[in-house]
């Protein structure tokens, strides 16, 4: 989000209204940054265990599928949101935000340019179930690999794109806290 709205910036000419959204949107998602890696040292000491509050997951989704729709716009891709309404859990929402960010990172850097991230959420039995999915291709032998640390399945393009191999072993780890699971099909 951060190198989508500096990118931005440098072609923004005289849109005040345009740098002004940039320059918040970048204060925010640094804000948020320099958070998660206080709490990315934190949970390398101790597993955290902060306080669960409700969360609605619809607004949440909304805020940060807005906030990234720079970074998609340069390829071509878009959010398509299919969330029933209601939908809230006992979590720790900055957790849930986190986790949302990278999977919707993730969905962008390697869905097939072009193609939308789809979010769908709904109830399932006793269930919150919100599927993020893009046009992209995951080797199923890679499908439990992928939340390993440090495993990229292409390493070369990984780099291209910016990825460490940790995003999806934070998400993972993340969600287990919050009493939540997470797959990749």
């Amino acid at each position: 989000v951060i190198q989508g709205y500096a990118g931005l910036l440098e072609t923004a000419g005289d849109d005040e209204e345009l740098k002004s959204k940039a320059v918040t949107h970048i204060q925010n998602e640094s804000g948020r940054l320099y958070r998660m890696v206080l709490q990315l040292l934190d949970l390398s000491r101790r597993r955290m265990a902060g306080k669960k509050e409700p969360v609605e997951l619809r607004p949440l989704i909304a805020s940060v599928a807005e906030s990234m729709e720079v970074r998609a716009s340069r390829y071509g891709i878009g959010f398509v949101r299919n969330l029933e309404e209601g939908l809230w859990v006992l979590a720790e929402e900055e957790r849930v935000h986190q986790v949302i960010v990278n999977l919707f990172d993730n969905a962008i850097k390697y869905g097939r340019e072009g193609c939308p991230v789809t979010v769908d959420g709904r109830r399932q039995d006793s269930q919150i179930v919100i599927e993020i999915s893009n046009q992209g291709f995951l080797p199923p032998e890679d499908r439990e690999k992928v939340f390993e640390p440090f495993y990229r399945i292409s390493k070369e393009a990984s780099r291209e794109k910016g990825s460490a191999g940790l995003g999806l072993q934070l998400c993972r780890q993340l969600m287990e806290e919050q009493g939540g699971s997470i797959e990749a099909d």
